[in-house]
């Protein structure tokens, strides 16, 4: 049985685009982690996971613009943990779109734990730097103008760009190993 991550109020981050989009993963991550995905079957847990992909997809992009416009410091480091999740995620969507492989439990918990460990760590740092600077939350401003509605999406994943990783040999390095370990899930 994968022990599924729940929506509870540490992981809440005072940031509400990031909380919204959050809330949505940690729930489509639980859907999946129920036996036959929580709405019948192994196709039920794709259509699932393939939503999260594209979730995904928009919330790493959306983040990173908000890193790019805050000026945010640690924002390289933090778009390396975005792109090993992007490299793993596309991965397992050409199985998932093929419905070749299906989702296995070691996959599945390797994805609720990285979720709410990057909810945790690199997300948490992030908006502390991002609630810091004026005490607002800087998503607020933005979403008076346009309501951004989470919704199922047919979108294509679409990695994250690795020229970051041609700046450093750890960084490559790093990458690598963790690249030829996908395979093992």
């Amino acid at each position: 049985m994968i022990k599924a991550t729940l929506w509870r109020p540490e992981l809440e981050l005072g940031v509400d685009m990031m909380d919204r989009h959050h809330r949505r993963m940690v729930t489509l991550c639980g859907e999946m982690a129920h036996p036959g995905g929580g709405r019948g079957g192994s196709r039920a847990a794709s259509e699932l996971f393939l939503e999260l992909v594209g979730l995904t997809a928009m919330h790493f992009e959306a983040e990173e613009e908000l890193m790019r416009r805050s000026d945010y410091p640690g924002r390289m480091d933090h778009q390396d943990r975005h792109h090993e999740l992007s490299r793993l995620l596309l991965t397992w969507e050409r199985r998932a779109r093929c419905q070749t492989v299906p989702l296995n439990s070691s996959f599945l918990q390797h994805l609720n734990q990285w979720v709410e460990n990057h909810i945790l760590g690199s997300d948490k740092g992030f908006s502390r730097f991002l609630l810091g600077r004026d005490g607002a939350d800087p998503t607020e401003r933005l979403s008076r103008r346009k309501k951004c509605s989470v919704v199922q999406t047919a979108v294509a994943f679409k990695p994250i760009s690795c020229d970051r990783f041609a700046q450093s040999q750890p960084g490559r390095r790093r990458f690598n190993r963790f690249a030829a370990g996908i395979e093992h899930f």
